[in-house]
């Protein structure tokens, strides 16, 4: 026979840990956590019998998103699992020594080259930076992104940067099509690195202070050169920022940054401060929206700045140079006609991290001829790869395969991108033909490609060494394509005949 003993103690340990967890994280402070998403909302009132599931569907989410204890249990989940070296969102990878790096789903796939561009997408990038420097005085600051830097502390299965990356390769190109307009910033913030500066820190994505002093050096260095601006101050002239709060947006997204010590140092110039005015030009307010900041610095050049989030730690040390500086996000479009004809900057200035170079030349002037002559000599410009008409009997044989990501499928008026892995997760290194294959309201359209490129990172997630050459990045032109809907799917020759991975939406042509 139960003891009744038995019962009232459980129902009171029960009753009492759902009071502790309802009332007790209330009275606590809240572990910081930036989930980079929208939580759930309230579910629609149940207006008929047929609308039931959704209706628990949408209660169910909004009641795990609203959880009292949830952002505890999620910090203190993913706490324990960054000393056991492993992540707990799939925006952040964890490194050796509890460095972490950020995710854009390629798993580090910019630095390790997997993105490769074909000769027309490098004749495209060049002849339009080529306009943008014919056009007016311009600069590409290109700081390298935190694995480049450190990729001692990157995960296990990362080897390190690849020499041969799209981003490094158009890098050098440019240097021969318009030399000193494109600043690759590696290797002088390399040199700082070996000086046992901190140009990177552990929790955040971004250079530190150190390291934008560092890429502001080689800028205005050049800008001094150019004869368009005074060369760079001492780093003594610039006082460290005592700000509460430092950059830490990698903890942030696991929830730990409350559970770790944050050491991040950037500067201020608190003189040149004190004399800004910033005015909004656009109607987005925060500090992405064009803005123009008046610096009080008379008789001294502007500046226009287009920048990514890493000219957050750049710009204290550019406002005693710039009578004006107008700013705008490369997400806002990288080349600002418009803003260059309202405002003549004496010099106009991209600054973008590595991994985002290959995407940000998809307009501007036309070069003139003699450029265009030298891009297509030294590219090999007339090497296209084209869709074409494909035949879809492969396509109703192939199986879907065992493993695979399409984490990259885009398709432009001018072609088609696309980037990932696919396997079937055997022991044997598997044929490296493929086909991309587009189908939809304007027919069956394919590309043959080749299925071999090096993703290290697949082989450790699926256990399967052979699954190592398994990457996959293309860019076909798309000019014949229809208008319409289609379903992009690869498809891979497999040991027992051919296997298919399938992006979950549709693209639009």
């Amino acid at each position: 026979m139960v003891n009744p003993r038995h019962w009232t103690w459980l129902i009171g340990t029960i009753t009492a840990l759902m009071v502790v967890a309802l009332f007790l994280p209330a009275r606590l402070p809240q572990p910081e956590l930036q989930e980079n998403r929208l939580l759930a909302e309230a579910p629609d009132p149940l207006s008929a019998p047929g609308a039931l599931p959704r209706f628990r569907e949408q209660t169910d989410a909004w009641v795990a998103d609203r959880f009292p204890p949830r952002a505890w249990l999620i910090a203190g989940l993913n706490g324990l699992r960054l000393h056991l070296g492993a992540s707990g969102s799939p925006r952040v990878i964890v490194g050796r020594d509890q460095w972490l790096f950020y995710d854009d789903g390629s798993h580090l796939g910019a630095a390790r080259g997997v993105n490769a561009l074909t000769s027309t997408r490098q004749a495209d990038w060049l002849s339009h930076l080529a306009g943008r420097v014919e056009a007016t005085p311009y600069l590409v600051l290109v700081p390298p992104t935190k694995e480049i830097l450190y990729p001692e502390f990157g995960p296990a299965w990362f080897e390190g940067p690849s020499p041969e990356r799209p981003s490094a390769r158009l890098m050098a190109l440019s240097d021969k099509v318009v030399p000193g307009h494109v600043l690759a910033l590696t290797s002088d913030l390399a040199d700082l690195k070996a000086q046992g500066v901190d140009v990177f820190s552990r929790h955040d994505t971004h250079w530190t202070g150190d390291g934008a002093y560092g890429g502001y050096v080689v800028l205005m260095t050049r800008l001094q050169a150019m004869g368009l601006a005074e060369g760079p101050r001492p780093l003594s002239d610039f006082k460290i920022s005592r700000a509460r709060h430092k950059p830490r947006d990698l903890a942030l997204m696991l929830g730990v940054a409350g559970f770790v010590t944050i050491r991040y140092r950037d500067y201020v110039d608190p003189v040149a401060r004190a004399h800004l005015r910033v005015s909004h030009i656009s109607p987005d307010r925060d500090w992405t929206g064009d803005q123009v900041v008046e610096t009080g610095q008379a008789g001294k050049p502007v500046l226009l700045l287009t920048r990514d989030s890493f000219s957050n730690a750049l710009l204290p040390f550019l406002y005693s140079h710039f009578s004006r500086i107008i700013l705008t996000h490369i997400d806002h479009g990288s080349w600002r006609g418009d803003l260059i004809a309202a405002y003549r900057p004496d010099v106009v200035v991209l600054e973008v991290q590595e991994a985002g170079l290959i995407h940000v030349m998809a307009d501007g002037p036309a070069p003139s001829d003699v450029l265009r002559t030298r891009i297509a000599a030294l590219v090999g410009a007339g090497l296209d790869q084209r869709l074409t008409p494909f035949n879809p009997d492969i396509l109703l044989q192939a199986r879907p395969a065992r493993g695979c990501n399409i984490e990259r499928g885009v398709l432009e008026s001018t072609g088609l991108e696309v980037s990932g892995w696919i396997s079937d997760q055997t022991d044997r290194v598997e044929p490296g033909a493929g086909f991309v294959v587009l189908s939809g309201s304007g027919g069956n359209w394919g590309l043959p490609i080749t299925i071999a490129g090096e993703r290290p990172d697949v082989a450790t997630y699926t256990g399967k060494p052979a699954s190592r050459l398994s990457g996959f990045s293309v860019w076909a032109d798309a000019g014949g394509l229809p208008e319409g809907s289609y379903r992009l799917t690869v498809l891979r020759k497999a040991q027992q005949g051919w296997i298919s991975c399938q992006a979950p939406n549709p693209l639009i042509r």
